[in-house]
């Protein structure tokens, strides 16, 4: 899977965690999503973060979609 790709996965199952359960999925369930232990995606992750598509709080399942995504009006922007 191609980096934007593995990327597209991963914001678009943190909407869907929020559509469906009305939080964000846990770093764990993002890394059972993967099939990749929790360091890896745990890598994924920051780096999402760090592009601002992404926002992680202290809370478990607070991870949301960030701002890159958020004023792209909920959709995802291309990488």
């Amino acid at each position: 899977m191609a980096q934007s790709d593995l990327g597209n996965a991963v914001v678009a199952f943190v909407q869907s965690c929020w559509s469906e359960q009305g939080q964000g999925p846990t770093w764990g369930q993002v890394a059972s999503r993967l099939g990749w232990a929790k360091p890896c995606a745990g890598a994924v992750v920051q780096g999402l973060v760090q592009a601002g598509r992404l926002e992680v709080g202290n809370e478990a399942a607070s991870m949301r979609p960030g701002p890159a995504v958020r004023h792209s009006g909920g959709e995802e922007r291309p990488t």
